[in-house]
């Protein structure tokens, strides 16, 4: 009997409604950690996967300047960086300038906006109602 009493006692305390109240609010509380930390996993992998393009684009954009690098670093790249970037010339050579001018001229109209739109449109207007 002493037994069933203490048994007892404990149900009672474990089923009571403050215990269960207690207990849910916990589940609610780690619930909401989890969510949290669900959502910044997200954003972290959606960082992760930015961060690996911005890698891919470095690591091309330094390949592509040690390239250029090592073709700066041959006699033939320094003459070809030189005539290319200051215009200059070796000795005995010509310098034949042309200048590039288009063959065809546009013509771009100017977009009317939207106020010049509407004071055209009731120019008209009154204008109609002037005849």
């Amino acid at each position: 009997m002493k037994e069933y009493r203490q048994n007892f006692f404990w149900r009672r305390i474990i089923y009571s409604y403050w215990n269960i109240f207690i207990l849910g609010l916990i589940i609610i509380f780690l619930a909401q950690k989890i969510f949290i930390i669900y959502q910044k996993y997200f954003f972290t992998k959606e960082k992760l996967e930015l961060v690996k393009r911005e890698e891919k684009k470095i690591s091309l954009t330094e390949s592509l300047s040690i390239s250029k690098l090592d073709n700066i670093n041959s006699p033939r790249g320094i003459e070809e960086y030189l005539r290319r970037t200051y215009s200059v010339k070796k000795e005995g050579e010509g310098v034949l300038i042309i200048y590039d001018t288009p063959t065809v001229t546009y013509n771009i109209s100017k977009q009317k906006t939207l106020v010049e739109e509407f004071k055209e449109w009731y120019n008209d207007i009154t204008e109609k109602f002037k005849k």
